[in-house]
């Protein structure tokens, strides 16, 4: 409805320096939600030595076996302990920003200990698709109302410079692929 809104008033020229305004807070916004939950799963990710090896990798021809054994290796390492053996609604649970922190330090622990929640109730499920955050469709929306101005395509270029000084991983498509399989 927010993006509706904008692209309404966007039809005054007047509101056009304002509209962009608001599209730029909200992308950033956007971006800084993915990155908050991109943090949760790949924990890592922010330490320098982490960065330093992608930075390494990103300099690697692309499409290069080495490259490709750096890539899983580097997302092995930023990779939450403990991730891989979780079950799907603590994975949920961590996106969404509910405290499950402990249940994955201790490995004898059901992962999903602070959730009272059975992921198989039917009842809950249009809750659950009410609370799922759409991230993708929230970015791919404002990045499109942002690219209908002349003005919005510089406004992206400048998001995009953002996004990747806060995730640089996205520099790297092989990467971002591997820690999307993951």
């Amino acid at each position: 409805m927010h993006q509706s809104a904008i692209a309404v008033l966007a039809m005054d020229p007047f509101f056009i320096p304002r509209c962009l305004r608001t599209i730029e807070k909200e992308l950033l916004e956007t971006i800084r939600s993915i990155s908050v939950a991109i943090s949760v799963c790949f924990r890592g990710v922010g330490e320098q030595k982490h960065q330093d090896e992608l930075t390494n990798i990103i300099k690697m021809r692309q499409g290069c076996t080495s490259r490709h054994d750096r890539v899983h290796q580097w997302v092995e390492a930023v990779i939450t302990p403990g991730l891989a053996s979780s079950q799907p609604m603590t994975l949920a649970a961590m996106m969404m920003g509910f405290p499950v922190g402990g249940a994955l330090a201790d490995d004898n622990a059901d992962p999903t200990g602070y959730l009272d929640v059975d992921p198989t109730d039917i009842d809950l499920e249009d809750l659950r698709e009410e609370l799922r955050p759409r991230l993708r469709q929230t970015f791919e929306g404002w990045a499109a109302l942002a690219s209908s101005f002349n003005s919005g395509r510089m406004a992206l270029v400048g998001i995009y410079d953002k996004l990747v000084e806060l995730m640089p991983f996205m520099r790297a498509s092989d990467a971002v692929d591997e820690m999307i399989s993951r």
